[in-house]
């Protein structure tokens, strides 16, 4: 059992992945150079557009925003803001179950 175990890893894996690393070795020894030379910008066409100014927009006004005069009063209005949309959910929420129930008492005090 043990031959045969022996057997099928020097045959199924050993010898193909040394095999493997001769061939990879000698594209090493006789390589030439991979690199285009494009990607150090030799005969490489720049040009001046930024085509990140709208996401720049964006972060800059977030930046003034929040470094004037008023970024205190803005984010704490902004805070404000939340809390109000969290009670206004909650409320929702509460009047929707209430008109349930009482639909529910509706209902039953019709059936008597």
């Amino acid at each position: 059992m043990v031959e045969i175990i022996t057997d099928l890893y020097q045959n199924g894996i050993r010898d193909v992945v040394h095999k493997h690393r001769d061939v990879t070795a000698r594209k090493f020894q006789q390589r030439v150079d991979y690199v285009d030379m494009s990607a150090f910008g030799v005969n490489h066409d720049f040009d001046d557009i930024d085509h990140f100014a709208e996401d720049s927009k964006k972060i800059a006004d977030q930046i003034d925003m929040y470094t004037n005069k008023y970024a205190r009063l803005n984010s704490k209005l902004k805070v404000f803001d939340r809390k109000l949309k969290y009670y206004e959910f909650c409320l929702c929420s509460l009047t929707s179950r209430y008109d349930e129930r009482m639909q529910a008492v509706i209902v039953k005090e019709q059936g008597m």
